[in-house]
């Protein structure tokens, strides 16, 4: 079974902040100043508050440069830039272009660049 692993850029006012955080991600139950509920990332050094817009689960594929490939992340396939996405729908990761979508699994990971 593989490891379901997530990522963030940290928000607390600490050594991390605007780092990427690795680990679990949970959302606690109370409430920021705008009424949105916080999202921490349980890493091995304990819990840290993260953007919501910069959380992303890893795809376990890499790219032509042997970088990992998140949900979030854009990537070059064929020339056009695309947005790789977790579609709750079908239970799968997809990349989503201006005009048209790709199932994620139906592509290799050397065909794609992470362009962010």
């Amino acid at each position: 079974m593989r490891e379901i692993k997530f990522r963030g850029k940290c928000i607390d006012d600490c050594q991390y902040k605007g780092n990427w955080l690795y680990g679990c991600g949970f959302q606690d139950d109370f409430l920021d100043d705008e009424g949105n509920r916080m999202i921490y990332m349980n890493t091995e050094n304990g819990p840290y508050r993260v953007d919501p817009e910069t959380v992303g689960q890893c795809t376990d594929k890499m790219d032509k440069n042997k970088k990992l490939i998140w949900s979030g992340d854009k990537v070059d396939y064929n020339g056009e830039t695309g947005t790789v996405k977790w579609c709750t729908e079908d239970a799968m990761f997809i990349i989503d272009f201006d005009t048209w979508q790709i199932n994620f699994g139906q592509i290799y990971g050397y065909e794609l660049e992470v362009i962010n």
